[in-house]
C-alpha cells in the first residue's frame, strides 16, 4: 500500500507453482501508485528451460532442442558421432558410466534440478578392431583384414610384399 503519485518501490514477493513463471501483470504496474484501488494479478506461463550438451570428444550430427517446456515428458535426440567410439546414450552427469537413453531424454519434473535447466553428457564406448594377417605364399607378403567389432562392417583386403622398409600396398 501507498499513497497516490508516489513511487512504487518494490512488487510484492509472488511463488510460482512447479513448471510455471512470471509473464506479467494485469494490468501492467505503474512507476507510481495509481488514484484508486487497483487489482492486479500475477499471469504465468510455462517455464522454459535449457538444454546443454556435452559432448565429450563428440560431434553433433543433427539439430537436437536447446530448450523444453514444461510438462513434457521426453525429448527425442539425434545421437552425436565420434571416431573409433560406440555412442551409448546419454547421462544427467559426466560421471554416468551407462545409459538407456540414446534417443530419447525423460525431462519431466526437471525443475528440482539445476532450476530447470537440463546438462546433457554424452558416454561413449570404445570400438574394438581385429587385423588378421593372412600370408601370401607366392608374393611374400600378406593380406591384412580389419574387422569392426567382430563384423566385416569395415572390410579392407590390403597386399603387402617384400620388406617393411619397402612394401608395396595393393588394395582390393
Amino acid at each position: 500500500t501507498g499513497n497516490a503519485g508516489n513511487p512504487i518501490t518494490g512488487l510484492p514477493t509472488v511463488t510460482a507453482i512447479d513448471g510455471y513463471e512470471l509473464a506479467w501483470w494485469e494490468p501492467e504496474i505503474p512507476e507510481n501508485f495509481p488514484n484508486e484501488d487497483t487489482t492486479y494479478t500475477a499471469i504465468f506461463s510455462e517455464a522454459t528451460y535449457s538444454i546443454t550438451y556435452h559432448l565429450n570428444g563428440g560431434t553433433a550430427t543433427g539439430s537436437n532442442p536447446t530448450d523444453f517446456v514444461w510438462g513434457t515428458s521426453y525429448i527425442t535426440l539425434t545421437a552425436p558421432t565420434r571416431i573409433g567410439y560406440t555412442f551409448s546414450g546419454w547421462a544427467y552427469t559426466n560421471e554416468g558410466v551407462s545409459s538407456s537413453m540414446t534417443e530419447r531424454v525423460y525431462v519431466n519434473n526437471m525443475n528440482n534440478i539445476n532450476n530447470g535447466n537440463l546438462d546433457l553428457y554424452a558416454l561413449w564406448k570404445p570400438n574394438t578392431y581385429y587385423i588378421i594377417l593372412t600370408p601370401h605364399a607366392s608374393s611374400g607378403g600378406c593380406y591384412a583384414r580389419v574387422l569392426y567389432n567382430s563384423n566385416n562392417l569395415a572390410f579392407y583386403n590390403y597386399m603387402y610384399t617384400s620388406t617393411a622398409a619397402n612394401a608395396t600396398k595393393y588394395s582390393n
